[in-house]
């Protein structure tokens, strides 16, 4: 019997999806609830989502450019182009949004055109080709991993250039510096990583 009773109360609490006619019947009081019309078929253009890495050593003899602002210190960023290890992330999270590829696929460090190249050239190719698909940028969120400089009298100048680079407004680019807490490559000032999120969404939603 106790087992009838818990069986009972098991199908009375179903949580399985139920298909209901009319969803105005379980409405609270308010505005109304709003039913997808039978038949609607979702576009075949989607929202994209891509996330992108990267870092380098600091070195001497180097400008350090961080999201495409150039920050007075001892020590630059190395790399084939200016190093700027922030927009190389923004530019993969952009190109992994598309599936196409990869920076070091676009701009090999094997190829002299990128030699000391400014880094803001490799997002721009990379919304070129976001553009021709026909998507446009939502928002980019990034973070950079430095134990020096302190990035945080640069934020506002990075969010700028940032956002100037990928064609929306500052407020839909987030900037956040972090230390490594002396740990790891970063924490040891041997050089700064940085991660890139970017949402895409198709022009014109």
């Amino acid at each position: 019997m106790e087992q009838l009773h818990a069986t009972r109360a098991l199908n009375r609490f179903d949580s399985r999806p139920t298909l209901v006619e009319n969803p105005s019947e379980f409405a609270p009081p308010g505005p109304p609830v709003l039913a997808r019309p039978r038949g609607l078929h979702y576009s075949d253009r989607m929202t994209r989502i891509g996330f992108g890495y990267d870092s380098h050593r600091l070195v001497e003899g180097r400008d350090l450019i961080i999201g495409g602002v150039r920050i007075e210190h001892e020590l630059g960023l190395s790399g084939h182009s200016d190093g700027d290890a922030v927009l190389h992330a923004v530019t993969d999270a952009l190109l992994g949004a598309l599936a196409a590829g990869d920076i070091g696929q676009l701009f090999p460090d094997t190829d002299d055109r990128w030699k000391d190249a400014d880094s803001s050239v490799f997002v721009a190719k990379a919304m070129g080709i976001a553009t021709e698909a026909g998507y446009s940028v939502a928002n980019c969120d990034v973070v950079i991993i430095a134990e020096s400089p302190r990035l945080g009298p640069h934020r506002e100048a990075i969010q700028r250039r940032i956002a100037d680079l990928l064609g929306v407004e500052p407020g839909r680019v987030g900037v956040k510096a972090k230390s490594n807490e002396r740990m790891g490559f970063v924490g040891r000032g041997e050089g700064i990583a940085a991660m890139a999120a970017v949402l895409l969404t198709a022009a014109g939603e």
